[in-house]
């Protein structure tokens, strides 16, 4: 299957759940409540180790880029699938009914050795390779029914994809580098094989207010503390997790905290429960527990000349800040970036994948 088709599948892939979505949203709802407008929403996540996105870096080397579009909404078949679900009945137990959500995304990851001069195999670095998937997933949000102060939210997420030559990273890569830096990769034929992938992701977060701070430049400050655990499974990445975010600002919103391509921002929430604008700026730390990396480590089913010893056991530390504004009932337009470090991410002989990212979140949400 050469590349156009390969994309063509998962743009058409894409396209189908989004209409399934669509249309599910449209069908008549049975009561007053679920006959509501429901709020939509448009989110562009955009990652890079250079550019604006990290003042710290100037350079391509190991996660260079990763670019996302995510539709997402709270259709009827979201609120429908509820009892099916996992931990379904205990859920409701301890939370009530759950607030839902779904949402449809498309991707590409770019990851490539810090030595982009070298034509052959590196094998003391990171590889070559890309990653193109899209997929769906399905949230859910309640709060602690008797504590205000505790709301708990889970995502589920199930992706397909493709690796190698037919996720078109070489040619995005190659594009940008000539057209906007003198810089030419020039090791690409070295990447990992094509390979069509699967992957599950399932992760939990809670949310607890800690009240407010008062402060006598900006007024009244909420506070709040949203710890997470999730796993991945699948052929690309298998992990455990574990992180605590904190944040403070003026209007928190109906969200549990910033999101990245790997952890997307939740959809169940009310996203107009404040006007005019709110702001936050937050803090983030954590850990994964690595069983497998495919863009260090290889592919499951082939042996790579090029691979590397993925490390068991990785931190990381983010900051940054989130910006919104409602001029109006139907509209919000938001703005979030952050800023990640990592330790090292394998182990080999004279190299360190120790990197880092920033994330740019642009979003509009509308009620339909």
């Amino acid at each position: 299957m050469d590349s156009d088709l390969k994309l063509t599948t998962l743009i058409t892939l894409f396209a189908c759940l989004l209409l399934l979505g669509l249309v599910s949203q449209a069908q008549p709802a049975p009561s007053t409540d679920d006959a509501a407008p429901r709020p939509g929403s448009v989110k562009i996540y955009s990652e890079n180790d250079g550019a604006f996105h990290d003042p710290f870096d100037s350079y391509d080397r190991h996660y260079t880029n990763g670019f996302a579009i995510v539709l997402e909404h709270q259709p009827q078949w979201a609120k429908d699938l509820a009892d099916a679900m996992p931990f379904a009945e205990r859920f409701e137990r301890r939370h009530g009914k759950a607030n839902t959500g779904a949402g449809y995304q498309l991707a590409q990851l770019i990851f490539t050795p810090a030595n982009l001069s070298a034509t052959g195999p590196i094998t003391t670095d990171q590889s070559y390779g890309g990653y193109l998937y899209g997929g769906v997933f399905w949230q859910r949000q309640g709060q602690h029914e008797r504590r205000e102060d505790l709301a708990v939210f889970d995502h589920f997420e199930a992706n397909i994809g493709v690796v190698g030559e037919d996720s078109l990273a070489e040619d995005i890569q190659d594009w940008v580098h000539t057209n906007f830096t003198g810089v030419d990769p020039v090791g690409w034929d070295n990447q990992l094989a094509n390979e069509v992938t699967g992957q599950l992701y399932a992760r939990r977060k809670w949310r607890k207010d800690l009240g407010t701070m008062e402060s006598a430049l900006l007024g009244d400050l909420e506070m709040q503390v949203i710890p997470q655990v999730g796993v991945a499974l699948g052929t690309v990445h298998r992990y455990g997790e574990a992180a605590v975010t904190f944040r403070i600002g003026q209007q928190l919103p109906d969200d549990f905290g910033p999101g990245r391509i790997n952890d997307l921002q939740s959809v169940t929430g009310d996203p107009y429960k404040h006007t005019g604008w709110s702001w936050y700026v937050y803090g983030r730390a954590g850990g994964r527990a690595v069983q497998h990396d495919m863009f260090l480590d290889g592919s499951d089913f082939e042996t790579s000349a090029v691979s590397v010893d993925s490390n068991p056991l990785v931190g990381e530390v983010q900051g940054g800040f989130a910006l919104s504004y409602r001029p109006n009932m139907n509209h919000r337009f938001d703005l979030t970036w952050g800023l990640t470090f990592m330790t090292d991410t394998f182990d080999a002989p004279g190299a360190s994948g120790t990197e880092s990212y920033g994330t740019v979140v642009l979003s509009w949400t509308k009620s339909f």
